[in-house]
């Protein structure tokens, strides 16, 4: 949630819209290299973790952020590319109990890796040793890798997937049921590890989050030169869709230029 707010900010200021909000921002945190992701843990600790992208995470204590990175990843992530690297972090919803995380990066080879850490002891380091492999995807291209993580209502991780790369999606990934290029997944991370397409047809979602009050999905959608998007899958649609089509090569939500919203059904 704090790294939807912290997109809202950003993209608040030049909205040409008659009585927008005024916003100011502020510093937060200093001393970070092309942060990418900040999270919260639900542990009580109200410390902030960012992932950098070269394949850091970092976590901060209130305005100071501690030197020695919470993990360190820079050995196996690729992040020459303007849309590689270190790209999602997300907390187990137990993580008081479990201290269980899980990253999405782009690998040297520039595919996409999810894996599982735990932390250890010390509450500021985790434990490089306990990575494990939740899934892979090959990259045709450097580009829309997606990369996003949550946990959604029901305890599954969701993970989003752009659509290969290159523009105006080539090889057809988008609406190809057979890869998880162009795909909105859903993976029961405390199951028996069943990956599902939960939507498909997306070029590039590159952010998105699960409201706390009402369980909305809003997805922050890159669009291709013209055409930018903020979705809006209601908590109820949620409910009762297993697989959703979105606007790539089959257009089932309207378009708008950018500031406005598109709000699905709910």
């Amino acid at each position: 949630m704090l790294v939807g707010l912290l997109a809202a900010l950003a993209f608040v200021l030049p909205m040409p819209v008659s009585g927008a909000p005024n916003v100011r921002l502020q510093p937060v945190l200093t001393g970070l290299r092309q942060p990418l992701d900040l999270r919260q843990p639900a542990d009580g600790s109200n410390r902030l973790f960012v992932a950098e992208k070269a394949g850091r995470i970092r976590v901060a204590h209130g305005d100071q952020v501690v030197e020695r990175p919470f993990l360190d990843l820079t050995g196996i992530v690729g992040a020459r590319g303007s849309e590689q690297g270190l790209l999602g972090l997300a907390f187990h919803p137990t993580y008081a109990e479990n201290r269980q995380f899980f990253v999405n990066y782009t690998d040297t080879n520039g595919d996409s890796v999810v894996a599982r850490y735990q932390a250890s002891e010390d509450p500021d380091v985790a434990d490089p040793g306990t990575g494990v492999v939740i899934l892979t995807q090959p990259q045709p291209f450097a580009n829309h890798n997606g990369g996003n993580l949550a946990f959604g209502p029901e305890g599954w991780l969701w993970i989003g997937f752009g659509d290969g790369g290159s523009g105006g999606d080539p090889r057809g990934n988008g609406q190809n049921p057979g890869t998880w290029l162009g795909k909105l997944l859903r993976v029961n991370v405390d199951g028996d590890g069943q990956v599902e397409i939960w939507g498909l047809g997306l070029r590039n979602p590159w952010r998105y989050s699960f409201d706390p009050l009402t369980g909305d999905l809003w997805v922050g959608y890159v669009g291709q030169t013209v055409w930018e998007e903020i979705d809006v899958v209601g908590a109820v649609c949620l409910s009762r869709l297993g697989v959703s089509k979105h606007g790539r090569r089959v257009l089932l939500y309207r378009r708008v230029q950018w500031p406005a919203v598109v709000s699905v059904a709910r």
